[in-house]
């Protein structure tokens, strides 16, 4: 208090003065207020001590105007170093304020164009996720297409099945029905793999969506309060008082950590929809040459049919031309034998006309049973029968060969056009109907509620 600060003043300057001052306790209790003096009588004092001198009253009077003085100096003093205070630390306080708002608004601008970078990869992850979506919907619709043309090609080879004897050959045909089988199962198996692969990478998107949302979340919360912090100032009205909240230290990062995980999430987005960007041109690049290769083997194939097809024609027309020619060779033959058994019927006549003659001569009496040339000449007309019938029957048995070998050659020759009109059928009226047009509809046009781009085969016209 100010007494105990005079009452030290005293004693200091009593120390220097050597006991010259009279302290203010020196004075008797009585004289220290004028509510005493009023209410005693007055008694002249006899001791020195009582009645102070001019000296002493002066030095009295020195002392207090000195401790005064001194009292309003250390005010002033503490007056000026309290305005002082306060305006440094007014300012101080303002300055830390005014870099607490720049480094708000500095926080701010990193939020927003980290903020702005997700946002935009987002929104493109987004675009590219939805088109794989529609390139996996083509994938389906394509893997469904490439079963037509298999369906087709097993009907076809099993329509040709039905061929018999030499028909059932390992033709062009065949083998080029295998081999489109073969790469129609390819493709199924590839489609497959590659439908796996798609919804897949369709996860992995999904997954970097959401890491995506969550942490633009987080930043615009972020934001939201670090840009009414920056609006906030003396004069806000929501602004209070929390007690403590200065030992609080935010825990979740620091800004290097906080500044690459936003970049690693941003990146792995970026490479998520790279990756799903390559995959749908891998999908688009398989389809495309599925198509055309499946088309080039369907026009192949069907170039040999039609080629097979011509060349049963060609055979089945000189089946047809060496059969008229059998048939008339055997009818020939028959004439023939009619004439050889005319003939042989006509010796034989001759034979039995010279035989009786024979024997009738053989009658003749006596001398008349001569060898004369007469029975010369009906012994050589009877020789040369025997001779003529043996080659009539010779000659007979030779065209009853030729015409069993024609009969059975006719006979092979209506067999082998019987299959052969059989296969051209089967490959012209059954298994070439089926494949007039190539069953294989490019891709769904996703956008237009399932329109298609057909794949025309250029050898079909």
């Amino acid at each position: 208090s100010l007494l105990q600060e005079v009452k030290m003043f005293i004693d200091e300057v009593r120390a220097r003065r050597g006991g010259e001052v009279v302290g203010i306790n020196q004075f008797p209790a009585e004289a220290s207020g004028p509510a005493s003096v009023m209410n005693s009588d007055y008694q002249p004092s006899t001791s020195r001590h009582l009645h102070p001198s001019h000296t002493e009253w002066f030095n009295h009077n020195e002392d207090t105007y000195f401790r005064a003085q001194s009292a309003r100096g250390r005010a002033k003093k503490i007056r000026d170093e309290t305005t002082d205070l306060v305006n440094n630390r007014r300012i101080l306080s303002a300055g830390t304020q005014r870099q607490a708002t720049e480094k708000l608004g500095e926080r701010i601008i990193d939020t927003s164009d980290l903020y702005t970078r997700g946002e935009l990869e987002l929104i493109n992850l987004r675009e590219e996720d939805q088109l794989l979506r529609e390139s996996k919907i083509t994938l389906e619709y394509s893997l469904a297409q490439v079963v037509r043309p298999l369906k087709v090609n097993n009907e076809c080879l099993r329509l040709r099945e039905k061929r018999e004897g030499i028909e059932e050959v390992n033709d062009i045909v065949q083998r080029n029905l295998k081999r489109e089988k073969e790469s129609i199962e390819k493709y199924l198996e590839k489609f497959e793999t590659m439908q796996i692969k798609v919804e897949n990478q369709l996860v992995e998107n999904s997954k970097s969506e959401r890491i995506l949302e969550q942490d633009l979340f987080n930043k615009k919360a972020a934001l939201d309060i670090d840009t009414l912090c920056v609006q906030l100032d003396k004069c806000s009205a929501n602004i209070e008082s929390y007690e403590g909240i200065e030992r609080m230290n935010p825990e979740g990062s620091v800004p290097e950590t906080w500044q690459q995980k936003a970049e690693n999430n941003i990146n792995f987005a970026a490479e998520k929809r790279s990756l799903s960007a390559a995959l749908r041109q891998e999908v688009d690049s398989l389809i495309n040459v599925a198509a055309a290769e499946l088309l080039q083997l369907w026009t192949n194939t069907n170039r040999s049919f039609h080629t097979t097809i011509t060349e049963h024609k060609e055979v089945k027309s000189k089946l047809i031309e060496n059969l008229n020619q059998t048939s008339m060779d055997i009818r020939s033959k028959d004439c023939l034998i009619q004439r050889l058994n005319l003939n042989l019927s006509e010796s034989e006549v001759n034979m039995m006309m010279a035989q009786t003659r024979m024997e009738r001569r053989n009658h003749r009496p006596g001398l008349e049973a001569c060898d004369d040339p007469a029975h010369e000449m009906l012994l050589k007309e009877v020789d040369e029968l025997t001779q003529t019938q043996l080659m009539l029957k010779n000659k007979m048995e030779e065209v009853e060969e030729a015409k069993s070998e024609l009969t059975r050659s006719k006979t092979n020759l209506e067999e082998v056009t019987r299959l052969n009109i059989g296969a051209t059928k089967v490959d012209e009226k059954e298994c070439m109907v089926l494949r007039e047009n190539f069953p294989f509809k490019l891709r769904c046009d996703t956008t237009t509620g399932g329109t298609v781009n057909h794949v025309n085969n250029p050898s079909l016209g």
